[in-house]
């Protein structure tokens, strides 16, 4: 024979099956809060992987340019007098870039500065990467 006690505990322990509305409605505004906040995150995240990818590539561009200088340097004896610009295609996009020399203190030294942008109106105030670099002539 079960007990009294036994009775009125496995009565008790059926009474309190589920969720009551309040935990309901508490779990769905935490969601709902945590879920938008998540999106925007990872939206920014998918920004900055595309920003991070052009600037990569506008380096590679630049650094490019700057080998090219050398290169031709080293063959010809010339180098970079004043300023020069130039585009080329490189991983399916068009990139501008304008490469200016400066003389140095040092003799017989230059300065290369050399600005890369996927948009031709952006190489002078906003290029998506620069490169500064120095030749003996």
């Amino acid at each position: 024979m079960l007990s009294t006690k036994a009775c009125s505990t496995h009565s008790f322990v059926n009474k309190n099956k589920g969720f009551t509305l309040i935990e309901v409605v508490v779990a769905l505004v935490i969601v709902a809060v945590a879920l938008p906040a998540l999106l925007t995150l990872v939206s920014r995240q998918s920004d900055n992987t595309f920003q991070l990818r052009e600037r990569t590539l506008a380096e590679w561009v630049a650094h490019d340019q700057l080998q090219t200088f050398r290169i031709n340097h080293q063959l010809t004896g010339r180098i970079l007098d004043g300023r020069q610009t130039g585009s080329t295609e490189f991983a399916g996009v068009s990139w501008y870039w304008v490469a200016e020399s400066q003389d140095t203190a040092v003799e017989d030294m230059i300065r290369i500065n050399i600005a890369v942008a996927a948009d031709e109106n952006d190489l002078r105030d906003y290029p998506t990467a620069t490169l500064s670099a120095f030749i003996y002539k």
